[in-house]
């Protein structure tokens, strides 16, 4: 490695680093630049097997592995990644472009009712049935750079966002929850695969009381009552996925 884990942050209208400059070797051969950032991934899966994520960024081989997202959306982060490669010669002058590319991807939940017999409150959501568990391998060095992947491990888990300014009442406008902190979830690409009983699979769960137009609660009187929808969407890297629940034909 030429330039091992060298850190660039942002300075007035461009990037510098701390570490110095370095030159272009005098041969001309070709450098492969690998980029990415956040510098540390995000916290990893609390189970006493996991050893944390890391970066292993060398000749041969160029990951992330052991990468889990953070349990809540509050605390995920992009994570993106850049290739390029060039040398001395076509280089030297201009510089090298260093475009960078999502590599999670990005899950908001909505919501409607129109159904004015039902009134549906929502305090909160959860996406379960995830893989959560995985290893990002970046762009070959002998190819064009779109040959980026992922490859989960088979363990699955939750992620739930709930919000303490209160549920929210649904009505024929599609809410987004923005305004309670429903934050995207930011996760690892992959086939999501569903069950005949939602909760099994891979699903979408709101946090929900629902209360007929007399004010009998029929459903959520305990505060911890959740409405499954099973989905077997294809997650793909860099792609942001919007579900919206409807509700006006029951939950």
């Amino acid at each position: 490695n030429y330039m091992a884990g060298v850190k660039y942050s942002k300075s007035g209208d461009g990037y510098g680093t701390d570490d110095g400059k370095f030159f272009w070797p005098a041969d001309d051969s070709n450098l492969h630049f690998y980029a990415y950032a956040p510098a540390e991934p995000c916290k990893m899966a609390t189970t006493e097997d996991s050893d944390g994520a890391s970066f292993s960024i060398g000749h041969q081989f160029q990951k992330l592995e052991n990468f889990s997202p953070n349990d809540a959306a509050a605390d995920q982060q992009d994570f993106v990644y850049a290739f390029a490669k060039g040398n001395k010669t076509g280089n030297a002058d201009d510089g090298i472009a260093i475009d960078f590319k999502h590599a999670l991807s990005e899950i908001t939940i909505s919501a409607k009712n129109t159904n004015t017999a039902y009134t549906i409150e929502v305090s909160g959501v959860k996406l379960g049935g995830i893989k959560n568990k995985g290893t990002f391998t970046f762009p070959s060095y002998n190819g064009d750079g779109t040959d980026a992947s992922w490859t989960q491990d088979s363990q699955t888990g939750s992620y739930t966002t709930e919000w303490e300014s209160g549920a929210v009442e649904l009505s024929s406008d599609v809410k987004d929850f923005k305004d309670q902190g429903n934050v995207p979830f930011m996760l690892i690409p992959q086939s999501l695969i569903s069950a005949n009983k939602a909760a099994d699979g891979a699903y979408i769960a709101l946090k929900v009381k629902i209360t007929t137009k007399g004010g009998q609660v029929i459903y959520g009187a305990d505060g911890e009552s959740w409405a499954y929808v099973a989905i077997d969407t294809d997650w793909q890297m860099g792609k942001r996925y919007n579900y919206t629940l409807d509700f006006s034909n029951g939950a």
